[in-house]
């Protein structure tokens, strides 16, 4: 997962990826915008409930809704622009879908967490959080701890 606000002096050839997050839910925050990319036919941004709606309406062209799919097309300011470079640099370094032409909208999956029906609503973006506990199930960070103990006392 990548940070949206984390973008902003983003260069123009090259885009220098910004740090990635743990795939969990404890690191979303309600200020924020996220995007995740998993391979898929398009990626997923997740707008944080207190996040900036005039940064968000920028950045999309719109006011989102959640999980809807949109074409994500680049706006004529700043936020848009390193964004959607950002975008083009995880679909150019990972695969998944091809590039958007210039001036073609990139394919993009929207989950808010401003809704009172979270986890009902993003069900789609919230399977993709793989380090998240399941509910009665130790996390995949404790489950490793866990054999990694088991195969220690085995020996």
């Amino acid at each position: 997962m990548i940070r949206g606000r984390e973008t902003a002096g983003l260069g123009l050839q090259r885009v220098r990826l910004p740090p990635r997050l743990p795939c969990s839910s404890e690191f979303l925050r309600a200020e924020g915008v996220f995007l995740l990319y998993d391979g898929g036919d398009s990626i997923d941004m997740f707008i944080g409930s207190r996040a900036n709606p005039q940064l968000v309406e920028k950045i999309l062209g719109m006011i989102p809704t959640p999980e809807v799919k949109v074409g994500m097309v680049q706006e004529r300011n700043k936020s848009s622009q390193a964004v959607h470079r950002v975008c083009k640099q995880l679909l150019e370094d990972f695969g998944g879908i091809s590039l958007p032409h210039p001036g073609q909208p990139i394919p993009v999956q929207l989950a808010s967490g401003a809704s009172p029906e979270f986890f009902t609503e993003n069900k789609q973006f919230l399977a993709k959080l793989v380090e998240d506990k399941v509910y009665a199930e130790q996390s995949y960070g404790s489950f490793v701890t866990h054999v990694f103990q088991l195969m220690k006392s085995d020996q």
